[in-house]
């Protein structure tokens, strides 16, 4: 799963999002997330709250990765997730 948290009027949020989805991933689940917008659908990690703007979050059922806020670099997050997955 990548989660994207940032405002949906910052104009970064929806780079980070573009390319969460673009990632080659046969079951993945992406979500962008406003806090304007409410609470999370689905709360299965207490995020922190990120003050440099829009961030993305890679995240396995039981831990996540370092906040991205570079939409390149987040093919290379969730490589390493998949490989941390697999030991």
């Amino acid at each position: 799963m990548i989660r994207i948290f940032g405002a949906k009027d910052d104009p970064r949020s929806p780079a980070l999002f573009k390319a969460a989805l673009a990632y080659p991933l046969a079951n993945k689940r992406a979500e962008w997330w406003d806090k304007r917008e409410g609470k999370l659908a689905n709360i299965d990690v207490d995020y922190p709250d990120f003050p440099d703007g829009p961030a993305a979050f890679a995240c396995t059922p039981t831990f996540c990765s370092y906040p991205v806020t570079d939409p390149a670099a987040i093919p290379a997050q969730l490589d390493g997730l998949k490989r941390a997955r697999k030991l």
